[in-house]
C-alpha cells in the first residue's frame, strides 16, 4: 500500500482514512465540461483519461510519491486490474455501512498501520529498489516506525483536555 509514501507525516493518515481507497478519482468516459467539471465540494474533477489522487499530501517526498503512483498505475495496467467505476460521492459523508456495501476498503488509520501495509507491497518495494544495505522500503519503514514510537510516547493537549478530569 503506497499511502505511507504519499502521506509521510505522523498526523495525516487518520485524516485520510475516512475517505477510503476511492480517494483516487479515475475518469475515463465523462464528457468535457466547459469551465471544468466540479464535484459536490466545488473541487475540480479531472477530465477524460486523467487521474486525480487526493491522497497525496504536501509533506511527502515528491520523487517517492511520483515513483509510487507510477508504479501502482503500471501494475494496474500490466495486470489488467479493474479500478472500478469512478466515484464522485463525498466519502466523508458516506456511512461505514454504505462503504462496506460498495466494497470500499478504508485507508490505514495511523502511521503504524500504514507501515504494516507498505511492508507487504511488492510493487512499491520493487519500484523504490535497494539502498546500500537493504531495500529502500525497509529503511523507510524503520524511519517511520521510529517516528511513530516518538509520537506515540507523547501526551497530547487533546488527551489532557479529554481525560484529565474524567477519572
Amino acid at each position: 500500500m503506497r499511502i505511507l509514501v504519499l502521506v509521510a507525516v505522523v498526523g495525516q493518515p487518520h485524516r485520510l482514512a475516512a475517505t477510503g481507497r476511492d480517494a483516487v478519482h479515475l475518469e475515463r468516459t465523462a464528457p468535457a465540461v466547459p469551465g471544468g467539471a466540479r464535484d459536490e465540494d466545488d473541487a475540480a474533477v479531472p477530465g477524460p483519461g486523467r487521474v486525480e489522487d487526493r491522497t497525496i499530501d504536501g509533506s511527502c517526498n515528491p520523487y517517492l510519491a511520483a515513483t509510487a503512483v507510477l508504479a501502482a498505475g503500471l501494475d494496474g495496467i500490466e495486470n489488467k486490474l479493474d479500478p472500478g467505476d469512478p466515484n464522485a460521492d463525498n466519502m466523508y459523508t458516506t456511512s461505514e455501512e454504505e462503504l462496506r456495501k460498495r466494497g470500499v476498503e478504508l485507508l490505514p488509520g495511523n502511521l503504524l498501520d500504514a507501515t504494516r501495509e507498505l511492508e507487504g507491497d511488492d510493487v512499491i518495494r520493487q519500484a523504490l529498489g535497494r539502498g546500500k544495505d537493504e531495500d529502500y522500503v525497509d529503511y523507510y519503514i524503520r524511519v517511520k516506525r521510529d517516528e511513530w514510537a516518538r509520537y506515540h510516547e507523547q501526551v497530547t493537549p487533546w488527551e489532557i483536555k479529554e481525560y484529565l478530569t474524567r477519572f
